[in-house]
C-alpha cells in the first residue's frame, strides 16, 4: 500500500517512521512508561480498539522550516539522569529532525505511534535502582527490548500452560543487566520470551514481518530447541503448538495489521487548533504538555530571525540541573520548568486553565525567558534560570532534604522572588529561608495546611505585590505568614514539641526530620550568632547519646525516651564531630567555662546537674524551656 494513501499498514507506517513521517512541534514529548507499552501490544493481539491516529498531510508551502521531530528508537524509560555511556545510545527526550519539510505529521496518536515503534524496532533503557547503585554508573542500568512469551495463550488454560497473553521488557544483557530472555520455567510454568523484533526482522533485512509461512521455521522451532523441556511428548506438542498460534497472532494482530487512520490536508495555521481539541479531555498533568507544545508553536517565529525552542531548552535544563542537584533529582523535570515559567506572569494552569492565557501573556512570558540584563548571557536565557539555581542552592544549603520539602511549588516561589531581586544574594537568605520553610513546617504540621497549592498561590501573589518594597533582597517570610494570618499557637507549640521524635532512619543529619529540626532550628541563637554560619553547618545530636541507653535506663530506673526533642540539640558538625559518644556531663569537662555557658544558654538548658540519672528530668524540663522560648517568640 502507498503510503500517499496512508491506509495505516503499520509496516508501511513503520518503514517511513523518520524518514517522511515525523512530530510537529507542538506534540507533546513521549511520556509512556513500559507498562503502558506493554499493555498497549496487549490491547493490540487482541484486537482491541486503540483510537484513530489523526496523520497531517503536509504541503511544502505551509510546512517550511516548521520544527518537527523524530520517533524514539532507544528511550530512557527513567526519570534518573542517565550516565554519558547511557546517553551515547538512547534518548530521553525526542531529537529535532534534520529535514526543511516533512511530508506527514502526526498530529493524534504519538503514543500509540511511537510505542509500537519502540517494541517493533527499538528498546528502552531503566535504572535498577536500589541502596549503593549509583544513577551515574552505567552499570547500574539495563538494556530492555519488548519480548513475548510464546507459551501464554488465552485459550490454553492448562496447570502448568501460562493462560494469557504476556508482553513484557526484558534485560538484554547489555549495560549492567543479564540477559533474560528465552525459557524459564517457574512453579511448573513454561516460558518462552522472545523479542518482537525478531518477528519483524527475522533473517531478513526488508523491515517486514516474518512470513507466517516461513514462522516455524525462523522462529518457532530456533526458540523452542533452545528450551531445555524434558516432558511428556504431548506436552511438547501441545507448547508447540501453543507458539505457533502466538507467533501468528503477533503477526497478523499486530505486525501485519492496520491502524485507524485519518488524514487531514489543512493549512498550517489550523493545526494547532486542531491539536488542541483532540487533546482537551486528556488528564490533568496533560496540562503541561499542552501548555509546551503551545509555546512550540507560538515561539519559534515570534520575531524575525530569532528562534527559540522551548522544549530543547526544557530538556537542556532538566539534564542540567538533575546533575547539579542530584538531592533532588526526582523532582526536577519539564513540569517543574512550566510552572516556574507561569509563576513569573503571576498565574498557574491549576488556576487559570491554558484558554485563559493570552496571547499577550505568551509574549510577557518569552520576555522573562530571554531577560539577560542581571548576568552575562551565555545562551540567551540566563537569568531565567540562574534564579532558580539560587533557589536551588539556597534550599540545599539550608541542609532542608527531599525528605522535608518534596513541595515542587516552593523551589518555584524562591525562584521568583530571585527572579524579581537580581541583588539578593544566596548567603543572605539562607538562614531568613530556613526560617520560613520551617514555621511554615510547623504551621503545616498543626492543621493550618500552609504547604498546600493554595497557599503557595497566596504566597507567590505576595511576593508580586511587594516587589515596590525597597528592602526587598532578603526573602520577607515573617510579613508573609502574617499578611496571610499564619501564625503558631501556645497549644500547637507545645504540641509539636511534646510530639515530636527524631528519626532514627534519616538519611542527612540536618533537617531529618520534618518536626525536630525545624523547632530547633527556631532556636535562632543556635546558629546566627556565629558569624558566617548558617543552619546547613549544624547537624542534630543527642544531648545524652544513644548509645548510652542502657547505662542511662539503669542509672533511672526506667526507659528514656532519647528522641524527644528535649534532649536534642544543634551543634556545629565540627564540634558534634568531637563531642561523639560522650555524656554531656564528660563533654562539658572539656570544654572551656566559657563555652559551656554559651552552648547551655543557647540551647536552652535547664539548671540542674547533668548526671545520667538526672536524664529523664533533664529532657522533660528541657523540653518545658524550649515551649517557652519558642511561644514567647513566635506566638503572638
Amino acid at each position: 500500500m502507498s503510503i500517499d494513501d496512508m491506509d495505516g499498514e503499520i509496516p508501511d507506517i513503520i518503514n517511513e517512521i523518520n524518514d517522511r513521517i515525523f512530530l510537529p512541534g507542538l506534540q507533546r514529548e513521549f511520556v509512556w512508561d513500559p507498562s503502558q507499552i506493554e499493555n498497549f501490544f496487549d490491547s493490540l493481539i487482541r484486537e482491541y480498539p486503540v483510537g484513530i491516529i489523526t496523520i497531517w498531510k503536509t504541503q511544502s508551502s505551509s510546512i517550511e522550516n516548521y520544527t518537527t521531530y523524530n520517533f524514539l528508537e532507544s528511550y530512557v524509560a527513567s526519570d534518573h539522569y542517565p550516565p554519558k555511556k547511557v546517553q551515547q545510545r538512547f534518548e530521553q527526550y525526542n531529537d529535532e529532525a534534520e529535514v526543511e519539510s516533512a511530508e506527514f505529521l502526526i498530529i493524534d496518536g504519538q503514543q500509540r505511534l511511537n510505542s509500537i515503534y519502540i517494541g517493533v524496532c527499538g528498546k528502552i533503557t531503566e535504572y535498577t535502582g536500589g541502596a549503593g547503585r549509583k544513577s551515574s554508573e552505567a552499570k547500574n542500568w539495563e538494556s530492555k527490548k519488548l519480548s513475548i512469551n510464546l507459551f501464554g495463550h488465552p485459550s490454553h488454560e492448562g496447570d502448568e500452560i501460562a493462560g494469557d497473553y504476556q508482553f513484557e521488557f526484558r534485560s538484554t544483557g547489555d549495560l549492567g543487566g543479564e540477559d533474560n530472555s528465552g525459557y524459564e520455567q517457574n512453579d511448573g510454568e513454561h516460558r518462552l520470551w522472545v523479542p518482537v523484533e525478531e518477528f519483524w526482522s527475522g533473517n531478513h533485512d526488508n523491515g517486514y514481518p516474518v512470513d507466517s509461512e516461513n514462522l516455524k521455521d525462523e522462529i518457532i522451532d530456533p526458540s523452542i530447541s533452545r528450551a531445555p523441556i524434558t516432558n511428556e511428548a504431548t506436552e511438547d506438542h501441545e507448547l508447540d503448538y501453543i507458539a505457533e498460534t502466538v507467533g501468528r497472532n503477533l503477526i497478523n494482530s499486530i505486525l501485519d495489521a492496520e491502524l485507524n487512520t485519518k488524514n487531514v490536508k489543512k493549512d498550517r495555521s489550523e493545526i494547532p487548533e486542531i491539536f488542541q481539541r483532540l487533546n482537551k479531555e486528556g488528564e490533568r498533568a496533560q496540562r503541561y504538555q499542552l501548555f509546551l507544545s503551545e509555546l512550540m508553536t507560538r515561539w519559534p517565529y515570534l520575531k524575525e530571525n530569532e528562534k527559540i525552542n522551548p522544549r530543547k531548552k526544557i530538556e537542556k535544563w532538566v539534564k542540567r540541573f538533575k546533575r547539579d542537584f542530584p538531592e533532588y533529582d526526582e523532582y526536577i523535570d519539564r513540569k517543574l520548568f512550566i510552572r516556574y515559567s507561569l509563576a513569573l506572569i503571576n498565574t498557574d494552569l491549576t488556576q487559570s486553565g491554558l484558554d485563559r492565557i493570552s496571547s499577550e501573556d505568551f509574549n510577557e512570558l518569552r520576555d522573562k525567558w530571554t531577560y539577560t540584563k542581571p548576568t552575562t548571557a551565555i545562551d540567551g536565557c540566563e537569568w531565567f534560570t540562574e534564579s532558580l539555581r539560587k533557589s536551588f542552592k539556597t534550599i540545599i544549603d539550608s541542609g532542608i532534604r527531599p525528605g522535608v520539602l518534596d513541595k515542587r511549588p516552593f523551589f518555584v516561589l524562591f525562584g521568583v522572588f530571585y527572579y524579581q531581586n537580581p541583588n539578593a544574594t544566596v548567603e543572605n537568605n539562607r538562614n531568613k529561608i530556613f526560617q520560613f520553610i520551617s514555621k511554615l513546617l510547623l504551621l503545616d504540621q498543626s492543621g493550618y495546611g500552609a504547604l498546600n497549592y493554595g497557599k503557595y498561590r497566596k504566597y507567590r501573589r505576595f511576593l508580586f505585590d511587594e516587589r515596590s518594597n525597597e528592602d526587598y533582597n532578603k526573602f520577607p517570610g515573617d510579613a508573609l505568614l502574617e499578611s496571610h494570618n499564619l501564625t503558631l499557637s501556645e497549644s500547637d507549640v507545645s504540641s509539636l514539641v511534646t510530639d515530636s521524635r527524631y528519626n532514627d532512619q534519616a538519611g542527612s543529619p540536618t533537617f531529618s526530620n520534618d518536626d525536630v529540626t525545624p523547632i530547633l532550628g527556631l532556636i535562632e541563637e543556635s546558629y546566627t550568632t556565629v558569624e558566617n554560619k548558617d543552619i546547613s553547618d549544624y547537624e542534630v545530636d543527642h544531648i545524652y547519646p544513644k548509645s548510652k541507653k542502657d547505662q542511662i535506663s539503669e542509672s533511672t530506673t526506667q526507659n528514656v525516651d532519647l528522641n524527644k526533642v528535649g534532649n536534642l540539640q544543634l551543634l556545629p558538625q565540627g564540634t558534634n564531630k568531637k563531642k561523639g559518644s560522650k555524656l554531656p556531663a564528660e563533654w562539658f569537662d572539656e570544654l572551656q567555662a566559657s563555652t559551656e555557658r554559651e552552648t547551655k544558654k543557647v540551647n536552652q538548658y535547664p539548671d540542674m546537674k547533668l548526671k545520667k540519672e538526672n536524664a529523664a528530668e533533664f529532657i522533660e524540663k528541657r523540653g518545658e524551656h524550649i515551649i517557652t522560648y519558642l511561644t514567647e517568640r513566635y506566638v503572638n
